[in-house]
């Protein structure tokens, strides 16, 4: 008489979200089926270049998320170049590009307030949530609380990137 099995309706892999962010982070590092370039630039003219994945920009920033869909025809390789204060803001931008790739925040390297600047020019809710105890002056995590004039510096940081696209 054969055994009978009941099969749950769902099977779940363990770890399969940490598993996949590791992957894909190795994707990066490696450079594998990148598909954008950030050059950021900072104002006393120094300059460098990341490299990143479309798909998890979007899912973890809404600026990226729209500047990627204003962006009226699909290129296969995008190029935006952000203009940044300082290389202190470049260091902020780098720990939460990590951050969108792994969830974990490294905040040895950079104030907590500056991190929590970055996150919120560049809509990053999630880190926007994890900084929020951390910060001096706690606000509410989301950008769309800021006052008006951040609002039109939003705009003008996403026209510009926008300006700035170009193929490899």
């Amino acid at each position: 008489m054969p055994i009978r099995c009941h099969t749950p309706a769902m099977l779940k892999a363990n770890e399969f979200g940490t598993t996949l962010a590791s992957r894909l982070q190795q994707l990066r590092n490696d450079g594998d089926f990148v598909d954008c370039k950030i050059r950021l630039k900072t104002a006393d003219g120094h300059s460098k270049e990341l490299h990143a994945h479309r798909n998890v920009l979007a899912s973890g920033s809404n600026f990226f998320k729209e500047a990627f869909k204003m962006k009226a025809e699909k290129e296969e390789h995008a190029e935006i170049t952000l203009t940044m204060s300082n290389d202190g803001a470049v260091s902020c931008f780098e720990s939460l590009l990590d951050f969108l790739y792994s969830g974990s925040l490294d905040t040895s390297k950079n104030d907590t307030n500056h991190l929590m600047q970055i996150a919120k020019i560049y809509q990053m809710k999630e880190a926007e949530e994890i900084l929020q105890p951390y910060c001096r002056e706690p606000t509410p995590p989301s950008t769309a609380s800021l006052p008006s004039k951040h609002y039109s510096t939003l705009l003008t940081l996403l026209s510009t990137a926008l300006t700035d696209w170009s193929k490899y």
